[in-house]
């Protein structure tokens, strides 16, 4: 059954690979092209630029048809009560700011940490430290506004979850291997759930995304375009430029760029590896001295698959995996070393970041080295 899906995830990224190609060289819209909008009736494009402002990226844009009936007038009365992911976007960019703010505030004083609902801690706290009480209150304001418009449910999914915390918690906390053998188990059971049919939608809008933040700024630009010929600490910093714009696209947080090519270094990776996100630190991790970092397709396309992890990670019904399945990996994330690739590559981000990355790194490539032509 993995050779079947395998054989099948390696069609369709062939068959948009070869869309996206049709885009890029004829200079058309990318994800109009995908998409097959032209062919669409005036209804659906109706239902398609809705779904394009407010329906989760796990689901199909059909899927956000069939949600409201085919219903078109009861669908533009709900939706005009919802926030367009621009909104919802802009609005977790300025929660991961002010969440900054505070954590450096939080250091400065030299406290551990800052809750509303332990009164007396926090009427103290206000007292001693305002500034830090009305970044934290700022901070809760913007968080509250930023939830998605709705979450999608797979039942199936919540009793494979409820199946694993049970027989988690038999498991005793010291016996690694046990811990690791049920993972395993269950990671093979979600993947009969990990559903990529929307992923063509996210690789072109991913597409669009980063040629706009790359064409659209010319020190970027001009950086791609002379990419062989930066030192790394250059490269390090193209990658930032390009990392901090998606996330305010997207409604991440920023993080640490670090360049590391150590064999026996404390940020390891894989031999075969060109890069890693670890989310619990919001760390980028690009390895600096082999073809991943040194040639620019390499780069863009490590680029798209880590960014992809931190939007899966942190704004999870804007990618293609849904807060679900993000659970189950997120609470259950296996390294490299302790399984193999196979079985490694079932992670649901995994297989949805391995969807976007090369296609996107050659669209990219091809609109850099055309952009004089």
């Amino acid at each position: 059954m993995f050779r079947m899906k395998t054989e099948s995830y390696n069609k369709a990224i062939d068959k948009v690979h070869a869309l996206v190609g049709e885009s890029v060289t004829k200079q058309i819209p990318t994800l109009d092209h995908i998409m097959d909008v032209e062919h669409m009736s005036e209804s659906d494009k109706i239902w398609y630029e809705a779904y394009k402002k407010y329906g989760n990226r796990n689901h199909t844009w059909q899927d956000f048809k069939d949600m409201f009936y085919g219903d078109m007038q009861t669908m533009q009365k709900t939706v005009a009560n919802w926030k367009t992911w621009d909104e919802i976007n802009d609005l977790l960019s300025q929660s991961n700011v002010l969440r900054t703010e505070v954590r450096k505030l939080l250091g400065k004083y030299d406290i551990r940490s800052i809750n509303k609902e332990k009164t007396e801690e926090y009427a103290r706290i206000k007292k001693e430290h305002p500034d830090l009480v009305a970044i934290y209150e700022k901070y809760l304001a913007v968080d509250d506004l930023t939830h998605a418009n709705y979450s999608t449910f797979n039942p199936q999914v919540a009793k494979l979850e409820k199946e694993f915390e049970i027989k988690s918690k038999a498991i005793n906390p010291d016996d690694k291997k046990s811990k690791i053998d049920l993972i395993v188990e269950y990671l093979k059971k979600m993947d009969e759930y990990v559903d990529l049919k929307n992923g063509d939608f996210v690789l072109g809008e991913r597409i669009e995304m980063y040629t706009k933040i790359i064409l659209k700024n010319p020190k970027i630009l001009m950086m791609t375009q002379n990419f062989d010929n930066l030192s790394d600490a250059e490269k390090v910093d193209l990658a930032r430029m390009i990392l901090n714009q998606s996330a305010k696209i997207t409604g991440t947080p920023t993080g640490r760029i670090i360049h590391d090519d150590s064999p026996n270094g404390p940020h390891v990776l894989r031999d075969n590896q060109g890069g890693g996100y670890i989310h619990k630190r919001e760390e980028f991790l690009f390895r600096g001295n082999v073809s991943n970092f040194s040639k620019l397709w390499n780069f863009l396309k490590t680029l798209a698959h880590e960014d992809a992890h931190r939007i899966d990670y942190y704004n999870a019904e804007y990618g293609m995996i849904g807060t679900q399945l993000m659970k189950f990996v997120e609470n259950n994330y296996l390294n490299n070393s302790d399984i193999d690739e196979e079985l490694y590559r079932k992670f649901a981000t995994e297989q949805s970041s391995y969807y976007l990355d090369k296609t996107i790194g050659s669209a990219l490539k091809y609109e850099i080295e055309h952009q004089n032509s």
